[in-house]
C-alpha cells in the first residue's frame, strides 16, 4: 500500500520485471484504493453509524471545492477576496483538523483551532448532505471502522496476513 499512484505504478512495474504474478489476496495500490475496495465497499452497508453515503460516490474536486468555499463563506471569509494559495492553506488546515478529530486516530496532543474544527464539521455535514465522500473522509471512515469493528479486523487479517505500507509518514 502506498500513498501515491506513481509509486504504485513503479512498484507494479518492478514486480512484473521480477516475475511476480498477482493472486486474489494481493492488493497493490494506494491507501485510498485499499480503503475503498477492501473496507468501505464491502462493509459500509453493515455499519450505517459511520455515515458513509451509499451508493458510494467520491466527490469531484469541483464539488469538494464548491462545498469548501461555501463553508468559508458561511463563516465570514470572503472567498472572492482570498488568493488561491490562501484557499489551499485553509483547506489543508481544515483537512488536517478532520483527520485529527476522528476519535482514536492520533495519540498526539495537537492544539485544536476552533475555527478549523467548526469548518471541518460544516464541510463534512455538507458533503454528507450531497451524498458524497472525499479522500480524507474515506481514510477517516475506514480507520474508524477497522478500530471499532472486530468483524472488519478479522476479515482483513484473514485476507491479508501481511501488509506492507510504503510512505506511511505521508
Amino acid at each position: 500500500i502506498s500513498y501515491s499512484r506513481e509509486t504504485v505504478r513503479e512498484l507494479k512495474k518492478r514486480l512484473r520485471e521480477y516475475g511476480y504474478r498477482p493472486n486474489r489476496n494481493d492488493f497493490i495500490g494506494t491507501m485510498h484504493g485499499f480503503c475503498l475496495i477492501n473496507i468501505l465497499e464491502p462493509f459500509a452497508h453493515l455499519f450505517p453509524q459511520y455515515n458513509v453515503p451509499l451508493p458510494l460516490k467520491i466527490a469531484s474536486d469541483e464539488l469538494s471545492n464548491s462545498i469548501f468555499r461555501g463553508v468559508l463563506s458561511s463563516m465570514g471569509i470572503k472567498t472572492d477576496e482570498i488568493t488561491t494559495k490562501q484557499c489551499i492553506g485553509y483547506k489543508m488546515s481544515i483537512n488536517r483538523q478532520r483527520s485529527l478529530s476522528a476519535i482514536g486516530l492520533s495519540q498526539v496532543n495537537v492544539q485544536i483551532d476552533a475555527f478549523e474544527e467548526e469548518a471541518a464539521k460544516r464541510y463534512e455535514e455538507r458533503l454528507e448532505k450531497a451524498g458524497h465522500v472525499d479522500f480524507v473522509g474515506m481514510i477517516n471512515s475506514a480507520t474508524l471502522m477497522i478500530r471499532e469493528q472486530d468483524f472488519i479486523k478479522i476479515s482483513l487479517e484473514a485476507k491479508f496476513p501481511w501488509m506492507l505500507i510504503d510512505e506511511y509518514q505521508d
